[in-house]
């Protein structure tokens, strides 16, 4: 036997120990994970609002800031936190580097 049991006959790849950077292919490391808190619309289905304006993130750009993982929209950010380099909910200063941009979401429509 080839020790696979979904009868093709190839033999699977064993599953890494580490998953890999969507980024960079690295295997990740605890450090490089970051916790963000997302702040949710109050009787809502789950939509994502921005930790500082309270307006739902929907398809809009939006960023987390590591040090402190609060996700706004991209332009809140630009306006109030990035002059100071610091988080306008918590008033902690962070770097560039702790600045992530979000992938955005699909709107949904199928346009035809």
């Amino acid at each position: 036997e080839d020790g696979d049991n979904s009868g093709t006959g190839k033999v699977r790849k064993p599953i890494p120990g580490r998953p890999s950077s969507p980024m960079t292919g690295a295997p990740l490391r605890r450090k490089d994970l970051v916790s963000i808190e997302l702040s949710r619309a109050e009787g809502s289905s789950g939509n994502v609002t921005c930790s500082v304006s309270g307006k739902a993130i929907t398809t809009q750009n939006a960023i987390a800031i590591g040090k402190t993982g609060k996700v706004m929209l991209a332009d809140v950010y630009e306006m109030l936190a990035k002059p100071d380099m610091a988080c306008p909910v918590t008033g902690r200063k962070f770097k560039e580097k702790d600045v992530i941009q979000l992938a955005k979401a699909g709107s949904g429509y199928a346009g035809g």
